[in-house]
């Protein structure tokens, strides 16, 4: 869909969660956009509706009934009416979406100091979990197996079942048989996998073995050459490998979204990731006034960190972290004692973690007791720990932090999110 921004007078966004669907209607009020309405409804992308689109009708009908003049935005058809009519509509839709599960991915490179940890801090900024890892040296966190060991490499791949496989390692012109020991494994495995079921490869290692690393691979599976993550000893390079997973999160789990067409049709711009929307807001803000600005968005499946701190714009994401069907994962990261230590009253490990279970079994449920609030928020409170400790080493030394162990000067904090946004108080928030 084309867009005359000049001639744009009402706006409609929709943010499309893996737990609700929230739809704004903006309008021009003389010169200025103003907040005309917001409403949420249940996401219908899961059992028994299956179709994304249920909730996004559901959201803007509300829209509808609350508007003084009960300015319609669907046809009769249920189809969004655009541009605005003197009977209804609106000029433009954006849509944000964080309701697929993220990618999951099995990482294979040489040195965990070095390359992997680029690759790591490269996927941070993406909905892509890492599962399994392969390098020179034995991780004890996760599912792992050595370089040398093309047997483990191979059994681990057919064990996760991977929706890509990334290949990092070596700087250019460097080391060579390591990285191709990690795609001759990668290949064999996935030629033993359905050819349906076989993940696409990206490579991001040593630029100068693309062609062994092609011929390795061969046909077997999908093979996406890209710069290298880590070119030099003291030099990482993230975008293209952020830019080429975000691309297969796009097409692999955002696309296969069932409605997701159809919502795709109706946008007069490409739909985003909610998270990296989340950090051009955030940056808008910051240029808007020359501030520093900090904003966390705790969801339901996926949790954000984004700041932007003396020009340099930051984002984090953790989808193995959230407040619903996320909660008892969690405890993956933090004992249950980290969340009963913000209780005010005595609460048992074992019945922590019955709590959260429960929540990730019947997510959309919300706290029914003054009890069952103040445990949601303290776990709330250990996922924006784990947030800022993400983040704490990318912020810039400087005006804006005299003191590596505490946070930059921030001007404005955004808080998102449900167990933020609709806290009983604000000072709950």
């Amino acid at each position: 869909m084309t867009l005359d921004y000049i001639s744009v007078e009402s706006i409609l966004a929709l943010d499309c969660g893996s737990t609700a669907t929230q739809a704004l209607l903006i309008d021009r009020v003389n010169t200025d956009y103003r907040l005309i309405a917001r409403t949420e409804a249940p996401s219908t992308v899961e059992p028994p509706w299956n179709d994304l689109m249920a909730s996004v009708r559901q959201a803007i009908g509300q829209i509808s009934e609350i508007t003084i003049t009960g300015w319609p935005l669907l046809n009769a058809q249920g189809q969004i009416i655009t541009p605005q009519q003197q009977s209804g509509g609106v000029d433009a839709i954006v849509v944000v979406t964080s309701a697929s599960p993220p990618l999951r991915l099995l990482l294979a490179g040489v040195m965990p100091e070095i390359s992997l940890d680029s690759a790591q801090r490269a996927l941070s900024n993406t909905y892509a979990t890492v599962e399994g890892l392969v390098s020179l040296g034995r991780r004890d966190e996760g599912k792992s197996s050595t370089n040398d060991n093309i047997q483990g490499q191979i059994e681990l791949l057919l064990d996760l079942k991977p929706d890509a496989v990334v290949i990092v390692g070596g700087v250019d012109g460097g080391a060579s048989r390591p990285i191709l020991q990690a795609a001759e494994a990668v290949s064999i495995g996935t030629f033993t996998l359905p050819h349906g079921d076989r993940p696409p490869i990206v490579y991001a290692g040593n630029s100068d073995l693309r062609s062994e690393v092609a011929d390795t691979v061969g046909a077997e599976a999908e093979l996406r050459a890209i710069d290298n993550v880590r070119p030099s000893l003291d030099l990482e390079n993230p975008g293209p490998l952020q830019a080429e997973i975000e691309e297969l999160y796009r097409e692999r789990k955002m696309g296969r979204l069932p409605g997701f067409g159809t919502l795709a049709s109706w946008s007069s711009v490409p739909v985003l990731p909610t998270a990296k929307a989340y950090a051009y807001t955030v940056q808008y803000l910051s240029r808007l006034d020359g501030i520093n600005v900090l904003g966390v968005d705790v969801g339901g499946g996926t949790s954000t960190i984004t700041s932007r701190v003396d020009d340099q714009l930051d984002l984090a994401v953790r989808s193995d972290l959230g407040m619903s069907y996320n909660a008892a994962r969690v405890l993956d990261a933090v004992p249950p004692e980290s969340i009963s230590r913000w209780l005010p009253f005595e609460m048992e490990p074992a019945e922590i973690q019955n709590i959260l279970r429960n929540k990730a079994i019947h997510y959309r449920t919300i706290p029914e007791t003054r009890e069952d609030l103040l445990v949601e928020q303290a776990v709330a409170r250990e996922i924006l720990s784990l947030l800022l400790k993400d983040m704490m080493p990318r912020w810039p030394d400087g005006e804006s932090r005299l003191y590596t162990d505490l946070l930059p000067k921030f001007h404005l904090i955004v808080g998102g999110g449900g167990v933020l946004a609709n806290a009983p108080t604000p000072g709950e928030a």
